[in-house]
């Protein structure tokens, strides 16, 4: 008999959590001296007598009922080791896990033949029925439907119920209000779900049910082509198969997320427009032309929308920034506007008033000597300098013309003797 070993050898698990063999030789040696007949018997049916009797020693009381209980629950836990190992494998690198982390949820067996607990081993052995399965495929049940290891599969992600097993027990009442509240579908989308999940039940559940009636049980299988050809006589059955499974992932998304656990971003990708059903007269020759004329022109007509639409943001956009921005701009050119002259300017402005206000001040310095000496030549010469002085009056950069004098000069005829016009 192969694997033999597995009988007395316990898998449990060290201080690093990393699973090592303890071989327990108390079982070893009774178990080669009870069982040498079978252990060199090579047949299959050897080993399923060899679980028969290890069982009924243990169910009966015998005084070898605790060896006999080791060497069972030695043998689980390699399938305990098999399942964890079979399952990052198969799930490990998509979902990001490994058989590390699935060992300490089921390996709680420390060998010992009186336990104060009922370890994992145990629970499987006691729920064991021979007459229904084998212990190595119940234990593989049993290990898979652990409820620690599958929260942490649905924690990763991971639901592990096939996509026929998730549709034949969903509802067309749930997938609507999946497909509406979950996925936020349109309500083609969930139309066309609907048909098909009906179709499907109509046709693949029934020979599901069939198949049980018979006797014949197990996981559910993919449906046939016959069974395909029967849900959409009018669609290739490659295509149907993969618009079913869309659907089922769809559906395990949100078990995932009914169920605590982290579901793998969705991820829909854009419609393929060349096997959506076309509702369309087959007499009619110029439907598919029609269908894409229609196509042609919503897609046109949608890039160029979105084009205006965008523009038009842009724009409104900018404007809302130009009025924002003028008031800020207009009180930084009124602080930092020049001045009316340069320096150059100003300096030759300001020498030439000077000296305009200097040659006003001498004339009128030599109109006040003359007044001493004559009245009429101190009125003759105030005229004269308020002529000359009036002439350009530079206020700024504006020049102004003099104003003319109200004082009168005397008549020549009226003048002194000495012709200074005096009396």
């Amino acid at each position: 008999m192969q694997y033999v070993f597995r009988y007395w050898q316990l898998v449990r698990l060290n201080g690093n959590g990393q699973c090592q063999t303890q071989i327990l030789h108390l079982v070893q040696a009774w178990f080669n001296r009870t069982f040498a007949p079978l252990i060199e018997d090579e047949s299959d049916a050897a080993e399923g007598e060899l679980q028969r009797q290890l069982i009924e020693i243990w169910q009966t009381h015998d005084p070898d009922a605790n060896l006999a209980q080791l060497a069972l629950r030695c043998y689980i836990t390699h399938q305990i080791r098999y399942v964890c190992l079979q399952l990052q494998k198969q799930f490990g690198p998509t979902y990001g896990f490994s058989a590390t982390d699935l060992y300490p949820l089921v390996f709680n067996d420390d060998g010992q033949p009186r336990l104060r607990y009922q370890p994992f081993t145990l629970e499987i052995l006691n729920t064991y029925d021979p007459h229904k399965a084998r212990l190595n495929t119940w234990a593989t049940q049993l290990t898979k439907n652990h409820p620690d290891l599958n929260r942490a599969l649905l924690d990763k992600g991971l639901y592990r119920a096939s996509d026929w097993a998730i549709l034949n027990d969903t509802s067309s009442k749930q997938l609507l209000r999946i497909l509406r509240q979950y996925h936020l579908c349109s309500e083609y989308e969930i139309g066309q779900a609907i048909t098909l999940l009906n179709r499907y039940h109509e046709i693949y559940s029934r020979d599901r049910l069939q198949q049980r009636q018979s006797g014949q049980r197990g996981r559910c299988h993919p449906p046939t082509i016959a069974q395909l050809q029967q849900m959409q006589p009018h669609m290739p059955p490659k295509d149907l198969l993969g618009r079913l499974k869309i659907l089922a992932t769809q559906l395990r998304q949100y078990r995932i997320h009914a169920r605590g656990g982290n579901p793998l971003p969705y991820q829909r990708s854009d419609p393929d427009w060349n096997t959506l059903p076309a509702a369309q007269d087959p007499t009619d020759d110029h439907s598919d032309h029609d269908q894409q004329a229609f196509l042609d022109a919503y897609r046109q007509a949608m890039v160029t929308g979105l084009d205006e639409a965008i523009a038009q943001a842009i724009q409104a956009h900018l404007t809302r920034l130009k009025k924002r921005r003028l008031p800020r701009e207009q009180a930084l050119s009124a602080r930092t506007a020049p001045a009316p002259l340069s320096g150059l300017e100003h300096g030759s402005a300001s020498s030439q008033n000077w000296s305009q206000r200097h040659s006003a001040r001498h004339s009128t310095a030599t109109t006040q000597t003359t007044a001493r000496r004559c009245p009429a030549s101190t009125d003759s010469a105030v005229a004269t300098g308020r002529a000359r002085t009036g002439q350009r009056l530079c206020l700024g950069r504006t020049t102004l013309p003099a104003r003319p004098t109200a004082r009168t000069i005397p008549h020549p005829s009226s003048r002194s003797a000495h012709g200074c016009g005096c009396p």
